[in-house]
């Protein structure tokens, strides 16, 4: 039971943060938020466009079905070990994310008085820790 609600929540978060890159995309005139976009002095650290952006939600959504399959094995085509391997590596992406770039993002970030910075502490880097230590669960707690 504990491993299907993980499971389930873990795919339901990585959807929405799916969605939530394709509204980027979609929407018109779309500026980056300071809560979600880190900036420096007022100026934003990188500039994501509408094409990286869609990237990177197809990949959060590739994420989610792939994450689908090794908790519930739906479709039974990737064989058990690539599912591991996958699980695990996705497991590392996520902790390393809120671990942090010891800059910008992350737990270790330097840059600590920001919009973002605040968000970041107390949302983001929480949230990627907890992606991943939920896939480590997924993956090796079954």
């Amino acid at each position: 039971m504990f491993y299907t609600i993980v499971h389930l929540s873990t795919v339901i978060v990585l959807f929405l943060i799916a969605l939530t890159h394709y509204y980027w995309v979609l929407k018109p005139d779309a500026e980056p938020s300071s809560k979600v976009f880190p900036y420096i002095e007022g100026v934003p650290a990188f500039h994501a466009s509408k094409l990286g952006t869609f990237l990177v939600a197809s990949a959060l959504l590739l994420v989610t079905l792939f994450v689908m399959e090794l908790g519930a094995g739906i479709i039974g085509f990737l064989p058990t070990y690539i599912l591991k391997i996958g699980g695990t590596l996705l497991a590392a992406v996520f902790v390393v994310r809120a671990i942090g770039d010891f800059r910008l993002v992350g737990f270790t970030k330097k840059i600590k008085d920001s919009t973002f910075a605040y968000y970041d502490t107390r949302y983001w880097s929480p949230l990627c820790a907890l992606i991943g230590l939920s896939l480590l669960y997924i993956t090796w707690g079954s």
